[in-house]
């Protein structure tokens, strides 16, 4: 490594941006296994890496997002930096899922480096990889950055032992491989069956997909007995820390029932639960079907009857919607800020009729919406 790339690495220790940054040590790692002098070099997304590749390679091209007008924008800070070098470097601004496959590369223009790190959300860096890996030759370096989200780390897994690759390494959470000489699976065909990660995965045990999601009708399901959460969860729910019961961690979140008869026409369902926030009970409900309800605040545990049609179908989708549940930061030891916390659940009886129940308690929960309503309206 020169001194330039060294008295540039030390300038930007401790810059930040918006969309997150590489740590330093790992720029440092990967300028330590790229070529010096790569001639023409991509990355989606931007940032610290954004100025290193301007100074190292003859043509560096950067699809992102333009982020100008807010603040910590990367690119900004990209173009304010002393040490970018913008004659050697492309913007095209927008999003990568649109912006990659309109652009017109010159005929026969190959990549010495990509650098994936735009958009993280399934399935867009694969959408990425999928336009981009073509115009890796043999020699060439990929690079792909946050491995430690599942969907990306899944295709990072599946690439590090596909023959056109040899793995150099994971530094931190980046994951660097070098392009073999080895044709790979053709664009214009299936092959699936010569990729080594299906020949070593195969087959894929499918007890995952058929969890046994019957109940008995008026029996009480805790979910946070062993296996309960994993039998009837569906999606968006996880164990809570240190307490006997589930918390919602989505916008949505889903729990499947499969009856057994399923000619009976009314679904009452008791849900034991209290609300984590206050701002998330607001517009929160609870739906099966196409029926929904209001989910009341309640600051302590407490059990709501609400009733549901039931649909013809083999299995009951219990869905709790928190439309303005916000994220939870930093709970200490684990970074919560992806997750949306809404509700918590102690306890679930379902219950099969042809007629609907009668209310729990005093007072049905379809009762305390309305008086709900009424409060709102006065």
């Amino acid at each position: 490594m020169s001194r330039d790339l060294n008295s540039i690495l030390s300038s930007l220790s401790g810059t930040g941006h918006r969309g997150g940054t590489f740590m330093t040590e790992v720029l440092a790692d990967l300028l330590r296994i790229l070529p010096e002098r790569p001639r023409i070099t991509l990355e989606t997304g931007c940032g610290k890496s954004t100025i290193i590749f301007s100074n190292i390679a003859e043509k560096h091209y950067v699809f992102a997002y333009d982020d100008r007008h807010l603040e910590d924008s990367s690119v900004l800070m990209v173009h304010k930096c002393s040490d970018f070098n913008n004659e050697a470097t492309t913007f095209v601004y927008g999003p990568t899922q649109h912006t990659l496959s309109n652009y017109k590369f010159p005929e026969g223009e190959y990549f010495d480096i990509v650098l994936l790190d735009g958009p993280h959300g399934y399935p867009f860096p694969d959408y990425e990889y999928a336009l981009l890996y073509q115009r890796l030759r043999e020699g060439s370096i990929l690079i792909i950055d946050d491995i430690h989200i599942p969907s990306i780390g899944n295709m990072f897994d599946t690439l590090r032992v596909d023959r056109m690759y040899n793995e150099i390494g994971v530094y931190a959470s980046t994951g660097v491989l070098r392009r073999t000489g080895a044709r790979g699976v053709p664009s214009d065909g299936d092959h699936w069956y010569e990729q080594q990660y299906n020949v070593a995965q195969f087959p894929r045990p499918m007890e995952k997909y058929h969890p046994d999601r019957r109940f008995e009708s008026g029996k009480v399901i805790s979910l946070s007995a062993p296996n309960m959460l994993g039998r009837y969860g569906r999606r968006g729910l996880e164990k809570t820390p240190g307490e006997e019961c589930v918390q919602t961690t989505d916008l949505s979140s889903t729990l499947g029932f499969t009856p057994r008869d399923s000619q009976l026409k009314f679904v009452t369902i008791d849900l034991e639960y209290k609300t984590i926030y206050k701002a998330a009970a607001r517009d929160a409900l609870v739906n099966v079907g196409e029926t929904s309800h209001l989910l009341i605040e309640h600051n302590e545990f407490e059990t709501r009857r609400f009733r549901f049609p039931l649909q013809q179908e083999k299995e009951i989708l219990l869905t709790l919607l928190h439309p303005n549940a916000s994220p939870e930061h930093d709970l200490g030891i684990k970074r919560y800020e992806f997750r949306r916390l809404g509700t918590k659940i102690k306890s679930i009886i379902v219950h099969l009729s042809e007629e609907v129940l009668g209310p729990l308690a005093k007072e049905s929960v379809l009762q305390s919406t309305f008086r709900h309503f009424n409060k709102l309206r006065v």
